[in-house]
């Protein structure tokens, strides 16, 4: 829930082609979007504006997907 909320708060007056992070519901779709990796449009638009917006994204795309294979390989 803490990523969830940060990216909304960080992102959500960036003037985007879409609108990936102005409310909560819309930011949880981006993660979700971002978490299966189709995360480099919204990391591009984001770092035109701000620059350490990448380093962040590229953080939560690695911590979310190793969580992912950790469950994954839990299930099997």
């Amino acid at each position: 829930y803490l990523p969830l909320q940060m990216f909304t708060i960080l992102f959500k007056d960036l003037e985007l082609s879409d609108e990936y992070f102005s409310r909560l519901d819309k930011s949880l779709l981006t993660l979700f979007e971002m978490m299966t990796m189709e995360w480099s449009d919204v990391a591009r638009e984001c770092m035109e504006t701000y620059i350490w917006a990448g380093p962040l994204i590229i953080v939560f795309v690695i911590l979310s997907g190793f969580i992912v294979f950790n469950l994954i390989v839990a299930v099997v």
